[in-house]
């Protein structure tokens, strides 16, 4: 309406013949440029008679505040060609298009400094033009050349202009404040703040908005402290706690940019408690005070706390935004995630954040919100975290038209229901609307082939093939992301890794890692936890100790990930004598490394690192490691528990287990199904029946009698303690058991020696549509081992794989050649071990010699013996059991000649 009547004032002024009025054409000038209509304005000014320095100025004035920085920078130029010399306003307007140009340029590493080359090259002619003109002595234009080398990334050179002027003024301290925080450095920026103070220069609310995101990098950057499993960031919060009465102090309240830069800077602080007296204080509580708030409340996952200020907010006569709904929507996810909030009536908390959440749905509805995408995507993860698909299918078509982020909150929500198949149907119907993916939709089809691998249902085609394995997809994928120009982004390389990992091709996961150009922790990590993954122990320790040649700082996750492969490591050595004790000395000296690292570098605060420490030491032999590292670090979660827990128990330590347990209960730790299984097995360790019935109440009380872990292991603890009867009531009790469960029994009838019900409850379990795995097969095998039933065992041998599908493993040859041996078919031993089927272990080759021993074997005892001292000349145990088979038969001689 206003161009409307400009334009119509404008063709009047020219039918009177002021067309060539220069105030009048200065005047549209400014008219076209506030109505954004450029085109007009450029055709105005190459119009006119005579183009002063107030006509340009307006003109560059106008490609700016447009965004056209490049188009401003180019009329720049052509006004110097056309000898037009520019005044101060001019070059500030030059240097400001300059900023944003750095703003949008991708940063290059120059002589270690991130800098925007281009802009920056820019900024120094600007910066000369400045110079040559006498403009560098105006405050203004000196702190617009300091904004400049600040978004250019070159602070040294920012710091150079404002140190030039002996007086510092306001303005020019909020553009060193401003370049200080735009570069990450929360310190120098709090050094200047108290230095402005001291020089007596008077701050104002922009000030103080600068000195408190200055105080978020701080907290950002420092090691928070955790208190009652919370981390709070001490030094930045006291700091920010200054400002926050300094802001109160100067009345500075009323306006709404500091109040919410105090609640961000809380929130990264980790304060909510000081971010609630802001609540009850003089502020200027608008709509940006109340969805900064709510966003806190959802960041500390106080979704309930969200929801209740959601309701207050629109008591005290604020109209939600669609921010605050989004923020209000999470905060009923917060209550789904956390999983512990009940509705009057005792619903469960899935149905209350449902509920609310729904409720909500109708709410910005009926204020127009329904199709605004983020309010939509909010919506797609709540009602996927609840369960309800179809809701979230629902939200999705029916928005008109989806962008990316919704196209991504949808995958994510089927991702959530663990449906990979309708993730990767999903992205092909988005290429087919002809929707360009981002990163994260590329991550999200990746994950989805990892849910593939597996899964013998999956039917997904792809252009009319039949059954496409998930490696073949994930290839397809991977090319599909070097063409759209993401193969190189951290975040995808991290995931295409983690897909290969999944998939077994770890030639492809070091292809992918050596491709890229640079490695951050995140792709360092993935691969880490590949080789993990592959049980390649050596080459992620490796790996770890490159990380640190490389300059590279490993986080939490990178530590937890080499305490892994240290405790894999141990379980490959053998045990040697240290101080009289028994221990994995060479994975011990690796972890003592690996925890002196963690105590520098403060990461022992972290929960997964502490319960690491433990299981490591654990499994390195040492008990009492472990629980020195225990008693010494801070146990306020669960998980160094449980670590301590499982320990004791793969120690063979039941008895100090549920002493243990005890304490742990004394202390009010909250417990988790772990917890329960941990003391389960310790239970099936002692033959403790009572407490094996107290565990089996309190799993009942909390809800978890569904848990398919913890029904087999009542099975099998019930099976341990007390009679087969209630072992097979128990298993009796559950209504759908899985192949854990079904595995359980069988177990408890092959330990108590009844190879028939164990046989027969495999041919229930047949007959129950239950699949058999590995575990299955190493059990029949036992069974028929302890029965002496050859024929049955090799039976059950070659079902594995014919009629199952069962790759057979180590394990499995060790127990057939246990079959065997006790068999005394000697034979058949011998040829299965030398037809290069099996590659023996030297667990492997001590049993066979121990059952040489038992049969008096001589022979195939000697030829075993050979094959042993092959992998380990010094093993002593085999020396001694040879000794022995010899002994038996009077065969000294043959020995001292042997």
């Amino acid at each position: 309406m206003c161009l409307a009547i400009g334009e119509a004032l404008h063709s009047d002024a020219r039918r009177m013949g002021f067309g060539s009025n220069a105030v009048l054409g200065n005047n549209l000038l400014r008219m076209y440029g506030k109505c954004g209509c450029l085109t007009r304005a450029h055709n105005v000014f190459n119009d006119m008679v005579e183009q002063s320095v107030v006509s340009w100025t307006l003109m560059l004035d106008a490609y700016l505040e447009l965004g056209q920085e490049v188009a401003t920078l180019q009329l720049y130029r052509q006004m110097q060609q056309d000898w037009v010399h520019p005044d101060e306003k001019i070059v500030m307007i030059a240097l400001q298009a300059c900023c944003s140009l750095a703003r949008r340029e991708e940063p290059s590493n120059v002589e270690g400094q991130i800098t925007k080359i281009k802009a920056l090259a820019i900024g120094k002619a600007l910066h000369h033009d400045a110079k040559s003109n006498n403009f560098d002595a105006d405050c203004f234009v000196n702190s617009t050349l300091i904004g400049m080398y600040g978004s250019c990334g070159r602070i040294m050179e920012a710091e150079n202009v404002f140190a030039g002027h002996l007086q510092h003024t306001l303005v020019a301290s909020n553009a060193m404040l401003s370049a200080y925080v735009e570069n990450g450095e929360g310190e120098l920026a709090i050094c200047l703040y108290r230095q402005m103070h001291g020089e007596g220069v008077q701050t104002d609310e922009r000030t103080m908005v600068i000195a408190v995101q200055a105080c978020s990098i701080l907290a950002e950057n420092e090691k928070p402290l955790v208190v009652r499993g919370r981390p709070i960031t001490s030094m930045a919060l006291e700091i920010g706690r200054s400002l926050h009465y300094d802001a109160l102090r100067r009345g500075f309240f009323s306006d709404a940019f500091v109040i919410c830069a105090l609640l961000s800077m809380y929130k990264q602080c980790g304060s909510l408690v000081d971010a609630e007296t802001l609540i009850s204080g003089p502020v200027n509580r608008d709509s940006l005070f109340w969805t900064e708030m709510l966003s806190l409340y959802v960041a500390e996952g106080e979704g309930e706390k969200a929801l209740i200020f959601f309701k207050r907010m629109q008591e005290e006569g604020v109209s939600p935004n669609k921010w605050a709904y989004v923020m209000a929507i999470q905060g009923c996810s917060a209550i789904a995630e956390r999983g512990e909030a009940n509705g009057p009536g005792g619903e469960s908390a899935l149905v209350v954040a449902l509920l609310i959440g729904q409720a909500l749905h109708v709410d910005a509805f009926k204020n127009g919100f329904s199709s605004d995408i983020f309010v939509s995507s909010s919506l797609l993860t709540l009602y996927s975290m609840c369960g309800d698909i179809v809701g979230a299918e629902d939200v999705f078509l029916g928005l008109s038209q989806p962008d990316t982020v919704a196209w991504n909150a949808m995958l994510s929500a089927y991702l959530e229901q663990g449906d990979g198949e309708k993730v990767l149907k999903l992205f092909r119907n988005l290429e087919r609307e002809s929707f360009f993916p981002n990163p994260g939709t590329f991550v999200a089809a990746l994950k989805a082939c990892c849910m593939l691998v597996g899964n013998r249902g999956a039917t997904f085609a792809v252009r009319g093939s039949s059954h496409i394995l998930p490696l073949e997809i994930g290839r397809a994928l991977h090319v599909d992301a070097l063409k759209k120009g993401f193969g190189s982004i951290p975040l995808v390389c991290s995931a295409l890794i983690i897909m290969y990992s999944t998939c077994g091709s770890m030639a492809d996961v070091e292809g992918v890692f050596d491709w890229q150009l640079q490695h951050d922790i995140v792709s360092w990590t993935a691969l880490l936890s590949a080789y993990i993954e592959h049980h390649q122990a050596e080459k992620a320790l490796q790996l770890f100790r490159l990380v640190h040649q490389e300059g590279i700082a490993p986080d939490e996750q990178t530590f937890v990930l080499a305490f892994e492969a240290c405790a894999e490591l141990a379980e490959k050595q053998d045990v040697s004598l240290k101080d009289g004790q028994s221990v994995k000395q060479t994975s011990v000296e690796i972890g003592h490394a690996l925890y002196a690292d963690c105590l520098i570098k403060g990461f022992t605060l972290d929960a997964s690192i502490c319960s690491n420490v433990v299981g490591m030491y654990g499994k390195c032999m040492s008990l009492t490691l472990a629980e020195n590292a225990f008693d010494v670090l801070p146990h306020y979660s669960i998980l160094p528990w449980n670590a301590m827990l499982s320990t004791y128990i793969d120690h063979g330590q039941g008895e100090k287990a549920l002493l243990f347990y005890q304490r742990l209960k004394a202390e009010g730790v909250p417990i988790t199904e772990f917890t329960m299984f941990c003391v389960l097995r310790a239970c099936s360790l002692t033959g403790d029946v009572e407490m094996c019935r107290e565990v089996h109440f309190l799993i009942d009380c909390a809800g978890w009698g569904y848990s398919c872990n913890l029904s087999s292991m009542l099975v099998y603890a019930y099976g341990s303690c007390a009679t087969m009867e209630n072992c097979q009531a128990m298993f009796d009790s559950i209504g759908e058991p899985d192949v854990a469960t079904w595995n359980a029994i069988i177990n408890c009838y092959v330990r108590s020696g009844d190879h028939r019900t164990s046989m027969q409850t495999f041919e229930q379990m047949h007959f129950s549509n239950i699949i058999a795995n590995r575990v299955t097969a190493l059990l029949l095998l036992s069974s028929c081992s302890h029965a002496g039933d050859v024929d049955g065992g090799i039976e059950q041998f070659e079902s594995m794989s014919k009629n199952h599908g069962i790759i057979p493993n180590m394990e499995h040859f060790k127990g057939l050649i246990d079959l065997l041996g006790r068999a005394g078919d000697f034979a058949k031993v011998k040829d299965l071990l030398s037809d290069g089927l099996v590659q023996p272990t030297l667990s492997i080759w001590s049993n066979m010699l121990g059952v040489c021993q038992n049969h008096r074997n001589v022979g195939l005892g000697n030829w075993v013996f050979d094959q042993a001292m092959h992998l380990q000349p010094k093993d002593a145990k085999a020396y001694i059991t040879i000794s022995n088979i010899y002994a038996g038969e009077e065969s000294f001689n043959e020995l001292s000649m042997h």
